[in-house]
């Protein structure tokens, strides 16, 4: 729905009652992203795949694209990889595969909005 100031302290409880739900960490983590609070997004979703780097919420394609538009096309590319190596079978993966090309050709501020 986009509201996204609306669902982060709803998402911020969550992890609070339940430090170690994947789920709620990679929620705020998205809120936080969506928001522009980059620091925060890293933080919840680097946790999140931490915890379970397999889960159904793609941590690494939000941190792909975390990085990408800090023009750290290295680290992108790595969570792209990593996504793939755990969900060779996604519909995404297609979408990722192209990506991380565009990711290798691109420079700097040109690296955002690839995923």
């Amino acid at each position: 729905m986009g509201r996204h100031e609306d669902a982060l302290p709803y998402s911020q409880y969550a992890v609070l009652a339940r430090p170690q739900s994947v789920l709620a960490n990679s929620q705020v983590g998205m809120n936080h992203f969506f928001l522009g609070e980059v620091a925060r997004a890293l933080e919840y979703l680097e946790k999140a795949k931490q915890l379970d780097p397999s889960h159904f919420s793609h941590p690494q394609l939000v941190l792909a694209e975390l990085h990408a538009q800090q023009g750290r096309a290295p680290e992108a590319i790595e969570e792209l990889k990593d996504f793939l190596r755990r969900h060779p079978d996604s519909q995404r993966a297609d979408q990722v595969r192209r990506s991380i090309e565009i990711l290798k050709g691109m420079t700097g501020e040109q690296q955002s909005d690839i995923c």
